[in-house]
């Protein structure tokens, strides 16, 4: 895992509020959101961060609007070089986006329905049109010594933020710990997130999840399609989507 900057998907209300999350490349920065050559700053706080927000008070649904990160004197240092639009006119809202990504959702061509889909039901953690992001708050020290020691069974109390373009669904504390059997001696290992159920928490349903690092397919496709296939022709599997994933 590694902590990476200009990280702002972002939620924009173009009349009333604006929210966004990201991660700025200084720690004085900050990201505003730019419409008709206006800039509206975007704030953040110690709950809320990564997601940040503000108000546009002089703006319309036909408004373009781009995303940029501001250094502590306001000036532009990041700028997202096309402009954004909502794609529904009626909307008050913009989807989730991700800084500098100008596609947030696609319908990819999907695998014939041969059989019976026997899954129980639709899931947002299985969209396979985005890519979400998972964002985890731990001790960057103990994360570090955890992952380089895979061997050892311990497991991590972290911060758990899950956004995808239309849901933030947010845990003070799971528990994160080094996943597999043979993978474990990899150097890119998959990382398991428990939930506390007796709290009656989850991952819309799921005591636990794995973010798996795929290690042994450089395409980071093999899993999916397989699991596609599966599902197909009504053969019971576990599901899976692409996320992006970030700590700290």
């Amino acid at each position: 895992m590694v902590i990476l900057t200009l990280i702002l998907p972002g939620l924009l209300a173009v009349v009333s509020n604006v929210f966004a999350d990201g991660f700025p490349g200084d720690t004085d920065n900050s990201f505003a959101v730019e419409i008709n050559e206006k800039l509206y700053p975007l704030r953040t706080s110690k709950t809320a961060f990564p997601l940040w927000s503000g108000v546009v008070t002089d703006a319309s649904t036909s408004s373009s609007y781009r995303y940029v990160e501001l250094d502590n004197e306001g000036a532009v240092v990041t700028s997202e070089t096309f402009l954004r639009s909502l794609e529904n006119a009626e909307a008050s809202a913009t989807l989730n986006e991700f800084f500098d990504r100008k596609t947030t959702i696609t319908r990819l061509p999907t695998i014939k329905q041969v059989y019976k889909d026997i899954r129980p039901k639709s899931s947002p953690a299985f969209d396979d049109s985005q890519i979400s992001t998972v964002h985890l708050t731990v001790d960057e020290a103990d994360l570090d010594d955890m992952l380089g020691h895979p061997l050892e069974k311990r497991k991590l109390a972290a911060g758990f933020k899950f956004i995808n373009a239309n849901k933030v669904y947010s845990v003070d504390k799971v528990k994160l710990k080094v996943s597999g059997q043979f993978s474990r001696n990899y150097d890119k290992v998959s990382i398991g997130i428990e939930f506390n159920t007796a709290k009656g928490e989850t991952f819309f349903n799921r005591p636990a999840i794995k973010l798996r690092a795929e290690r042994t397919d450089p395409s980071v496709i093999r899993e999916k399609l397989y699991t596609d296939i599966l599902n197909s022709v009504g053969v019971s599997s576990i599901q899976g989507s692409y996320v992006r994933v970030y700590a700290n």
